[in-house]
Formats: structure tokens, C-alpha cells, sequence
């Protein structure tokens, strides 16, 4: 019996996709590949959903038998999304004959990834997983099957090769091996080691002492296992006696896929359970693996973290779908549905709600009723975190009727695609426990960005916490990632102050214990600027957060949880601030003295931006009234040619007077009434001239000032800066 399989069309094209040039470069095995994808896992799946999950993209990397009902078997199933590095030609079959895998073997121009023997009705089968053995994933190959240890071995000798699959299995109580070998030569070579029939703790201390990744394990006994090992020095993990929950625990909290897996019954008194003994590697970039270790080394919980740009990809995910107990940050709910209302006219920021202020503990209950505007509510609500006024939302968004008001947010969480979202009670009083997960919290920012709030979409995020220094957003860690970041970049005070003065973030905070188990949450929505020296600044938008959840320590959990919320920014951070490393603001530097005047002591100043494209303002006043006036511009302060500056006008007879600016161009006016002048210029839009410095001083008639009768200002030199940041 086989069940589906993918076309030879798609080998076909996975060939001719190749260059020639790639059919040189060895394609990894699943097993040894640490790319980040999409990975998924079932410890219990018949042929048809099996073969349902394949046709929708999926691909087996690893299969084992479960039971088998009526010739059908059950499986327990590792995949990988069919794409990228991952993308291969393929076939899966079961109920096969050792013929019959031959056969297929052949006919398909394949090469096995797994052979899974298992018997029926006490006749041996096999499944089996195949790839197509061309192009760059061709490679030398071997089964053998039916054979002992001493079988086994002579193959991996004779042909130079290495075991990529392993099984034992036994038919009429003698005890039989089946491998897939690869050769181990050339291109192909790998440092690997396998072993029959090890202790779990052997089989530890082997992984560690060989610095080796798990390729396959088999569970041959009370605690024996074979297993293959491969040299591989990136992360990777292992488990043995592990539940399905808590491979799916480990695999959500870790970052990471499976590489292999075998499933075995444990008897815990009259139970029997299906347990697995497992190998998983890293399938976490390199952004997501830095944030979750530092999250797991900060708290024994369970940690996610989450971070996608606004309607495009996911930048950093690890336990993100996973439901969690999100405390107060489910608010953010709370808070949307309301301004949903407002921008539907159907609520006014400045209506009445009435609020039951009294409180049993961080619970609200329903006395001590005061007055107060929805918009003082909702800051209440999302800044100060107010339990009873959000409360009060609750029942104002029910319709008068608290109860209803959960049921509402329940199901308006469903319409925004927050599907894993459940608001089960009133947020301070604890129990049934509410859950979300990163991807709905996520969703709902989504929703905000792509215009669910209409004209009161700011509004929205005004009222949410801005800040991110001190006790702001991420307990202030995102402030010190900033900080970080501005230093290491390199950034200058005025190109710090104007990335900050874009960079905007509104987020909110969620905290629990509940049963001597904590819960922390920190969740937002956060605009990034980039800074372009002849567009300005353009922003690019992202959602995310992080939580930890089940800790056994509160204070741990908090540090977690706020550790990751502001390190899934850091990578975006730095991106920003090299941009805005660009940024030159316009700058005046005043220099030299102005000699006196029958009028006095002149000055000269400039005034205006100084950034390309804007306009500058050079200016006179103190000067004698309706007198000749000329404003110098030049390239240089220090020279005038072969002649240094500044050029003492002594020898003129002008006394303290001095020219200190090269007079390349002059323009002409006279002075008013006051004693004022000015020329207003547009700065050239032209990136060329950033950086560079115009120098200006001013000279006017002045009779009785000195001998010469002329008087010269102080110098003044505008740097060109950026287009406005």
C-alpha cells in the first residue's frame, strides 16, 4: 500500500533550477541543516492527514511508526516548509516491501533520508522517505537491511560511508538492523560516531565529548539507545523519556526543530504513555537565537519572543504561538475596541464613565463609584494600569453588563484574527486565567497600522506608554539599548537627538503570579526611523513582544520578560542609527572680534537651519544708520590666496579693524534706519556641498569710526547640514 507522493515534475524542476555551477556545491541533509524554517511536528498522525500536510508544503524529514490498526499505521512525523535550502524533489511511501522500496528507490532516481521497518500482521514493511539524488544533493548511497551489528559495520568499512539512518527492529525474536548509508568521502566527509545499545548518560556525554549534533536515535531497551552522531558545532539539543507536550515545549522554547525522533511506551503503573527520545538543532536566526538565550539564562519560565515588520515578514519568533497568561498587557484589547468606538462616533473621548474604584486586593469589585471622562479612563487603563477603570471599560464596551463585556472582547479578539486570544475574566482578578499569544497581540497592532482606528489611530497609541528611559517601556531596557547602540555606532549628540526625536514606541505591561507561578508580558507597536541625507526621514513600522511565562521566580521572570522586549529592537535600532549617521545638522561658529563704529560694537549673525534645500538669514545689526554695507562670502578663514587670515587693516589707518574672511563673492546693500541689514539664500538642495562651511563677515562705511572710516564685523561660518532628519 502507498499513500501520495509529489510528482517527478517537481524533481524535474528542482534540477533544472540548479546552475551549472551549483551542481559542484553538496547540498546539507535535513539533518545536518541549521537554516531557519518553517518546522512543524506530529507524535500521532494517520497516512491521509500525513499526506494532506505534504501536498499543502510540507516535506518529512523524519518518520516512525506508532501502531498500526488494520494494515494502517499511525506515525509520528517531523517536517520542514518544502522551500529555500530545504527544497528538494521528493517521495514517501509505506507498506512496502523491501523489493518494492528498491523498486521505488530505482524507478524515482532517489537516494533514502529514512527507512522505517515495522511489521504487520507479523510480515515485514517498510516506509520510506526519499529525496531526489541529483544535482547538488546527489551523493553515493547504500541500504542494508536484515543485518546484525557486524553487517552494519562491515557496510560503513567496505564503502567508506556513514550511517545516516539507523533502525533495529526484530522479527520472530532475532534481532535485525536496517541502515541508510552516505558515502563519507571527499565533499561528503563528516567527523561522525554511532553506537549500539548506550545509557542515556553515555549518550550525553558522548554528544558533549564529540561536540556533536543527534542524526538519529533509536530506544533499544530500559535505557539503551543507538545513536548517530555527527560533528556539528552549532547549537543542538536532545531529550530522552520526553511527553509530546514537552517535546513541543522544548522544541517552542528552545527556537528549534527536530532532527530526529523515535517513539516508545513507558508503563507508570497500569499507564502505558508513548513517550520519545529526540535530537533538535537550532532554527533560530541569528537575532532570535540572541534574544532567547538571554531570556533563559535570566528565568526558568517559559519564553517567547516576537518581532515582524508591519505587513511583511517575521523578523524574530520563538514561542509565539504559544497561549499564555498575558496579565495586563491583554488591556491593549481592551483599549482598541474602545477607540473602535470612538472612531465610529459611536463613544466620545470626553463621555462619562463611571468607575467603581473599591478593591479587593488587585481585584475591582462594585462600590465607590466616581466620575470620570473615557479619555482619563483609558490612560488610567493602559499608563497607571488601573484594574477598576479597565473594569469599567469592560462593562461600558458590554453594554452596562461586565459579563457581557468579556464575552464581547472574546469574540472581538476572534474577528481580528486574534484566534488564540480568550478573555475569560476580569484583569486583576486572576482565575479562569486569560490567554493570548505574540502572533494576536501582533495581529491587533497590525489591525491599528492598517487603519481599524481610522482618524483615531495616534490617539490610540498617545494614550499607550510612550516612554523608554527609566521605568518606561521594557523597564527602561530599551532606553539603555539605545543608549548602547548610539555609543557603539558612533553617533554624535545632534544625530542621537534627532533619531530620538522620531523614534517612537507604545507599548504595554503585564504582570501575574498565580499559584506561586509568574507571568510577565511586555507587548507594543514601535515606528523606526531611517534617515536619508537628500529624502529626510521615512519610517518603516513593527510589532512584537516578548513574555515569560510559569517561572518559579517573579523577579527573574520580569527581567526576562523585559530583556527580550527591548533586545528583538536592537538589531532595528542599530540599522537606524547608522542611517541617521548621515545626518550633518547645520552648525554656525562665530570667530574674531568686531572693531567699533560711531554706533558702537556690530554684530553679525546667521540664522536658519543651514540644511541643504532650506533657507539662511545673515544678518548685520549695531552698525550706523544708512551707510554703504557689503556682506563677504568666501571658502576660507585662514587664507585669502598667498595672504594669511585674518589681515590686520592697521596699515589702512582702520585700527582694530580686520578682515577675516577670504572675499570671494561680495554682495552690496546699505544699512536701514537702525542700523540693520540682511540677506536671506536658499541653501543649495545638492548633497555635495554637506559638510562643507560658507564663511561671512560684514564690512560698512563708517566716517569717524577710524582713519579709514570703515568697520568690519566678527566672522561667522555655516556648516552645511542634511536635508531636515
Amino acid at each position: 500500500m502507498t499513500t501520495c507522493h509529489l510528482s517527478r515534475r517537481r524533481v524535474l524542476s528542482l534540477a533544472l533550477a540548479l546552475p551549472l555551477l551549483a551542481l559542484s556545491v553538496r547540498a546539507q541533509d535535513d539533518r545536518e541543516n541549521s537554516t531557519p524554517t518553517g518546522a512543524i511536528w506530529d507524535n500521532s498522525i494517520n497516512p491521509t492527514d500525513l499526506g494532506n500536510l505534504t501536498n499543502s508544503g510540507w516535506r518529512i524529514t523524519n518518520l516512525k511508526v506508532v501502531s498500526i490498526s488494520s494494515g494502517v499505521p499511525t506515525f509520528a512525523a517531523a517536517l520542514v516548509a518544502n522551500s529555500g535550502s530545504y527544497n528538494k524533489g521528493w517521495a514517501w511511501y509505506y507498506g512496502q516491501t523491501e523489493a518494492q522500496v528498491r523498486s521505488l528507490l530505482s524507478a524515482n532516481n532517489a537516494r533514502p533520508i529514512d527507512i522505517e521497518p515495522y511489521l504487520d500482521a507479523g510480515a515485514l514493511r517498510y516506509a520510506v522517505v526519499m529525496v531526489a539524488n541529483t544535482g547538488a544533493d546527489q551523493k553515493p548511497w547504500w541500504w542494508v537491511t536484515g543485518q546484525s551489528t557486524t553487517g552494519v559495520n562491515n557496510a560503513v568499512t567496505a564503502n567508506s560511508a556513514r550511517i545516516y539512518d539507523l533502525d533495529r527492529y526484530t522479527v520472530s525474536l532475532s534481532t535485525y538492523f536496517s541502515a541508510v548509508l552516505y558515502s563519507n568521502t571527499g565533499s561528503h566527509n563528516r567527523g561522525w560516531w554511532y553506537y549500539y545499545g548506550i545509557t542515556g548518560a553515555q549518550l550525553g556525554t558522548n554528544l558533549s565529548t564529540n561536540g556533536a549534533r543527534l542524526i538519529d536515535v533509536k530506544r533499544v531497551g530500559s535505557d539503551a539507545y543507538d545513536a548517530v552522531m555527527y560533528s556539528l558545532p552549532d547549537k543542538r539539543w536532545y531529550g530522552l523519556g520526553q511527553s509530546a507536550g514537552q517535546v513541543t515545549d522544548g522544541l517552542m522554547n528552545l527556537g528549534a526543530r527536530l532532527v530526529c525522533l523515535d517513539p516508545y511506551t513507558t508503563t507508570v503503573g497500569s499507564i502505558t504513555l508513548t513517550t520519545f527520545a529526540v535530537g533538535m538543532t537550532d532554527n533560530l536566526n541569528d537575532e532570535g537565537r540572541r534574544v532567547n538565550d538571554l531570556m533563559r539564562a535570566t528565568s526558568d519560565g517559559y519564553v517567547g519572543g516576537y518581532l515582524k515588520r508591519a505587513n511583511s515578514s517575521v523578523l524574530i519568533a520563538f514561542n509565539e504561538p504559544r497561549g499564555f497568561e498575558p496579565a495586563s498587557t491583554l488591556k491593549t484589547l481592551h483599549h482598541v475596541m474602545t477607540m473602535r468606538r470612538v472612531s465610529l462616533g459611536t463613544y466620545s473621548l470626553g463621555q462619562n464613565v463611571t468607575v467603581n474604584t473599591s478593591m479587593s486586593g488587585s481585584c475591582p469589585t462594585d462600590s465607590n463609584p466616581v466620575g470620570e471622562t473615557l479619555e482619563v479612563v483609558l490612560a488610567k487603563m493602559m499608563n497607571d494600569s488601573d484594574n477598576a477603570r479597565t473594569k469599567a471599560i469592560t462593562t461600558l464596551l458590554g453594554g452596562g453588563n461586565a459579563t457581557a463585556g468579556l464575552t464581547y472582547l472574546t469574540n472581538s479578539a476572534a474577528a481580528l484574527g486574534m484566534t488564540g486570544t480568550d478573555v475569560n475574566h476580569h484583569i486583576g482578578c486572576g482565575t479562569p486565567a486569560n490567554v493570548t499569544t505574540l502572533v494576536d497581540l501582533g495581529k491587533l497592532h497590525e489591525q491599528v497600522i492598517n487603519g481599524y482606528l481610522g482618524a483615531q489611530r495616534q490617539k490610540f497609541y498617545d494614550i499607550m506608554m510612550n516612554t523608554y528611559q527609566g521605568g518606561g517601556y521594557a523597564l527602561g531596557r530599551l532606553g539603555t539599548v539605545v543608549d548602547q547602540e548610539a555609543a557603539s555606532v558612533g553617533l554624535s549628540a545632534s544625530q542621537e537627538a534627532a533619531f530620538r526625536s522620531y523614534f517612537f514606541i507604545a507599548g504595554k505591561r503585564g504582570g501575574y503570579g498565580v499559584d506561586s507561578r509568574y507571568h510577565h508580558t511586555w507587548a507594543g507597536y514601535f515606528r523606526v526611523p531611517f534617515y536619508s541625507v537628500t529624502q529626510g526621514v521615512s519610517f518603516q513600522e513593527y510589532v512584537g513582544g516578548a513574555f515569560c511565562g510559569t517561572a518559579t521566580n517573579d523577579a527573574n521572570a520580569n527581567d526576562a520578560a523585559a530583556i527580550g522586549a527591548a533586545e528583538i529592537l536592537r538589531e532595528r535600532v542599530r540599522a537606524s542609527m547608522l542611517t541617521f549617521k548621515n545626518y550633518t545638522g547645520g552648525v554656525v561658529a562665530y570667530f574674531g572680534t568686531s572693531c567699533a563704529g560711531t554706533a558702537g560694537t556690530p554684530s553679525h549673525s546667521v540664522s536658519g537651519s543651514g540644511r541643504i534645500g532650506d533657507t539662511s538669514t545673515w544678518a548685520l545689526t549695531g552698525a550706523r544708520a544708512n551707510t554703504p554695507a557689503v556682506i563677504y562670502f568666501g571658502a576660507s578663514n585662514t587664507a585669502w590666496g598667498a595672504t594669511p587670515l585674518p589681515l590686520s587693516l592697521a596699515f589702512l589707518g582702520a585700527g582694530t579693524c580686520a578682515l577675516r574672511v577670504a572675499p570671494t563673492v561680495g554682495v552690496n546693500g546699505a544699512t536701514n534706519a537702525s542700523g540693520q541689514h540682511s540677506l536671506t539664500l536658499n541653501v543649495p538642495a545638492s548633497a555635495s556641498i554637506i559638510g562643507d562651511t560658507l564663511y561671512t563677515q560684514y564690512l560698512f562705511l563708517d566716517v569717524g569710526a577710524n582713519a579709514l572710516g570703515l568697520v568690519t564685523t566678527r566672522g561667522a561660518g555655516l556648516t552645511f547640514g542634511s536635508v531636515a532628519p
